[in-house]
């Protein structure tokens, strides 16, 4: 074999052919197959965008929804606070009138049972005292005294007891 030392036409020639043969080929097997795959990768890249589009959106409009949610929450803590500091204030006004108002009961119906136990015992203590009266006086007339005078003090000490009753009574 004989190495020529020029360019060899002709083995590149028949490399061209299989080039092109083979170019040939794949394009005329792939022609639907290639189209339809990026055809294919492109639908599926669109649809991914749209969801991501829609998911990104979804996304905005919570977190629009949550930014108003604590907007609110800090105003309604706001008033919240505002209305509980104005009820303590209206509760302990309402416990100070209610204890007051207790006490002042408290301080009338300890007056009206003092004033009540002090009218019983001095009607006990008249009581007492007209039961040893009428003792002692039946003592001293039954010893100085005759029985028409005994008759007439009786009478008069009578007289007078009831008119002292009737008294009391009217009190």
């Amino acid at each position: 074999m004989e190495h020529a030392h020029g360019i060899p036409w002709h083995t590149i020639g028949w490399q061209v052919f299989n080039l092109g043969l083979l170019l040939g080929a794949l394009i005329f097997f792939l022609r639907k197959a290639v189209p339809a795959f990026f055809k294919n990768r492109q639908d599926q890249f669109e649809i991914l965008f749209l969801q991501s589009s829609k998911l990104k959106d979804l996304a905005e409009a919570k977190l629009r929804d949550y930014e108003e949610k604590i907007t609110a929450l800090d105003r309604g803590r706001a008033e919240t606070l505002t209305r509980a500091q104005a009820d303590a204030v209206d509760l302990r006004k309402k416990i100070v009138a209610d204890a007051e108002e207790s006490a002042k009961r408290i301080q009338t119906e300890a007056a009206t049972q003092i004033n009540s136990e002090l009218v019983r015992a001095q009607a006990a203590i008249r009581n007492n005292l007209v039961d040893q009266m009428q003792k002692i006086a039946r003592d001293i007339l039954e010893k100085d005294t005759a029985q028409q005078d005994h008759t007439r003090l009786q009478e008069n000490f009578f007289n007078q007891i009831q008119a002292q009753q009737s008294k009391e009574a009217q009190l």
